[in-house]
């Protein structure tokens, strides 16, 4: 009876007829309930940073296999402070999603171009390719992708061990060796 309570199923086979029991029965009935709200709550909650995790991997390795980083040179400023911008704003969500949920960092992408962990290190070269660009726009597209990519290590080196003066390259290597 009580497997059947806490179920929530309420079959009805079964009925309890001692007072104590009569009255602990709904306890155990919304106990039941409420984990299996909570259960499916936090698999709910879990599966949008994954999903964002994952595409901005797939948008840097987009961005890898168009070789963007090696054609900085020739695209017009605001192509690059759209990229840059967009990189950054992704890598910023993917931060929040790191800081306030925590246990997405333990799950490991099967598809390697969904990988964070395989395509972050790409940020980091298309930052130095357009920090080599003398515009203004790709200075301050270069330094937000920097201070994203910075912000982005300080959850990570929590995770890796690299706390303290590792550097964000650092950091980032041991996020690629941990997963």
């Amino acid at each position: 009876m009580s497997l059947v309570t806490l179920a929530t199923l309420g079959f009805g086979d079964v009925v309890a007829t001692e007072p104590l029991i009569r009255v602990l029965a709904p306890v155990e009935a919304l106990t039941g309930f409420a984990l299996l709200t909570a259960s499916l709550t936090w698999f709910m909650q879990i599966y949008p940073p994954l999903s964002r995790r994952s595409a901005l991997a797939l948008r840097l390795h987009g961005l890898a296999e168009a070789d963007f980083a090696a054609a900085v040179r020739d695209l017009s400023p605001d192509t690059i402070s759209r990229v840059t911008e967009g990189l950054a704003t992704e890598i910023n969500v993917v931060t929040v999603d790191l800081t306030q949920h925590s246990e997405t960092y333990y799950f490991q992408e099967a598809n390697p171009y969904q990988a964070l962990s395989r395509q972050v290190h790409y940020a980091l070269e298309l930052c130095d390719a357009v920090a080599e660009v003398d515009t203004v726009e790709a200075r301050v597209g270069a330094s937000t992708l920097s201070a994203s990519l910075d912000r982005l290590a300080v959850p990570l080196s929590q995770f890796t061990g690299r706390e303290g003066d590792a550097g964000v390259r650092e950091v980032l290597a041991a996020y690629s060796a941990d997963h």
